[in-house]
């Protein structure tokens, strides 16, 4: 038997106790768990920053035709209200050459204007000479039967002679505006 006459602070430790194991094993397990955390936070903010790196590039590269791509855009923006402008001022004034291709299309080879006044509100007078006083009354169903127009009416004819030669001057009153549909507008 043995006497150990040494205060108990001072008696030999075993060399492995339960308890400095287990302080041992969390504290090695804790700092490989926060290398290992570490580790991969240094990993994931190097990533991220060559992501966001690669992305100001790719800015970089995109911010000149972006700014080209919005010039564009605000010409284009630019042409469309001058369209709705001109389309607004079209409206103003009534389609000229529509009529003017409308008459000339109902005009008899025996007749020969010699002034066509547009007023506002779609009226058109149309003044001109003619050698026969049939192809008055042809112009005038001519110009009945044109889609474009709604109506005509004969306002003054005058006979000239001349030279034993008889011409006969018009003066008709044309009521414009009807749509193909033949509605008015």
């Amino acid at each position: 038997m043995r006497i150990n006459l040494l205060p108990p602070e001072y008696h030999p430790q075993p060399l492995i106790e339960l308890r400095r194991v287990l302080l041992l094993t969390v504290a090695i397990v804790v700092l490989l768990s926060s290398l290992a955390f570490f580790g991969w936070y240094y990993l994931t903010c190097n990533n991220l920053a060559e992501r966001i790196a690669e992305l100001e590039g790719q800015i970089a590269v995109y911010e000149p035709a972006m700014a080209e791509l919005e010039g564009i855009e605000a010409f284009i923006e630019k042409v469309r209200q001058w369209e709705r402008e001109m389309e607004r001022i079209k409206r103003l004034y009534p389609p000229h050459q529509q009529l003017l291709w409308s008459l000339a299309a109902a005009l008899p080879r025996e007749i020969w204007l010699t002034e066509v006044e547009i007023a506002p509100g779609q009226k058109v007078t149309v003044r001109g000479n003619s050698l026969n006083f049939q192809a008055m009354g042809r112009l005038l169903e001519e110009i009945n039967s044109v889609k474009y127009f709604q109506s005509s009416v004969l306002k003054e004819v005058r006979e000239v002679t001349s030279d034993e030669i008889t011409a006969y001057h018009f003066e008709i009153e044309i009521e414009a505006g009807r749509d193909d549909s033949g509605k008015k507008e």
